[in-house]
C-alpha cells in the first residue's frame, strides 16, 4: 500500500478563485506559475517560483476555498497574504510550512492523515457490514506508518538535519501556532520520525488488542 497521491490542482483552477475574489492574477509565460504583484506562485514541481503552493483539492473549493500549504520566506508570505487569504477558505485558514519544499511534504503528511481516517476505514468495511475489518485496517495503517516514516527521514536528510530532540521539546515546539515556526514542516517531520520509529511497540499492541480472548 502506498501513500496516497494527491489529485494535481491546475493553476486554472487557482486563477479562477482569485478573479472570483476581485483579484486578477496573470499565468507565467510557460503557464507553470501565477504572476501577482511581482510575485511568482506555483507548485512545488516548479523551479521558477517564489512561493510554492501545495493544494488538496476539492469539488466546492472554487466557492468555498482551498486546503492550502504553503511554502517560502516569512517575507514573502506577508507579501503574498492577500492572495493566500483569497485562496483560503477564510483568511489565514492556509498553513505557512517553512521553506519552499515545505508545503510539498506537509500536503503529503496531512492528505496520508485523512486518507487513515476517512477512505481507508471504509474500504476495510465488508460489504453489508458496519464494522470495518480491524486487522486488515491496523495492518494497512503500519504500512502507511512505515511511508510516512520514510518520508519524514528524506525531509530531515533534504535539509541536512541530523538533530536529535526530545519528545518533550518537539510536543512544545508543536504546539505553538505554525506561523510562530521557523520551520514548521521540520519540526513534523521530527516528530513523525520519533514517534513512528517505534513501529515494533505499536505492532506488538495491535496483535495484542486483536488477539482472540481465551
Amino acid at each position: 500500500m502506498d501513500l496516497p497521491a494527491s489529485p494535481a490542482t491546475t493553476l486554472d483552477a487557482l486563477q479562477q478563485r482569485l478573479t472570483d475574489c476581485g483579484l486578477q492574477p496573470a499565468a507565467s509565460r510557460h503557464g507553470t506559475a501565477l504572476c501577482w504583484q511581482g510575485l511568482r506562485l506555483g507548485g512545488s514541481d516548479s523551479a521558477d517560483i517564489d512561493v510554492e503552493l501545495a493544494v488538496t483539492p476539492h469539488p466546492a473549493a472554487r466557492q468555498y476555498g482551498f486546503m492550502l500549504f504553503v511554502g517560502c520566506t516569512p517575507a514573502l508570505r506577508e507579501q503574498a497574504r492577500p492572495l493566500l487569504d483569497a485562496l483560503a477558505p477564510a483568511a489565514g485558514a492556509w498553513l505557512w510550512c517553512g521553506p519552499r519544499g515545505a508545503g510539498r511534504f506537509c500536503q503529503r503528511v496531512f492528505d496520508a492523515f485523512l486518507y487513515i481516517n476517512g477512505p481507508l476505514l471504509r474500504e476495510t468495511m465488508q460489504h453489508g457490514q458496519t464494522q470495518p475489518d480491524w486487522a486488515a485496517f491496523f495492518a494497512s495503517q503500519l504500512q502507511l506508518g512505515q511511508q510516512l516514516l520514510a518520508l519524514a527521514q528524506q525531509y530531515r536528510r533534504a535539509q541536512h538535519d541530523d538533530s536529535q530532540p526530545e519528545l518533550g521539546a518537539l510536543l512544545q515546539e508543536f504546539a505553538r501556532p505554525p506561523l510562530l515556526h521557523s520551520h514548521y514542516a521540520l519540526t513534523l517531520a521530527r516528530l513523525l520520525e520519533l514517534g513512528l520509529g517505534q513501529q515494533q511497540l505499536t505492532q506488538g499492541i495491535f496483535e495484542q488488542l486483536l488477539r482472540p480472548a481465551p
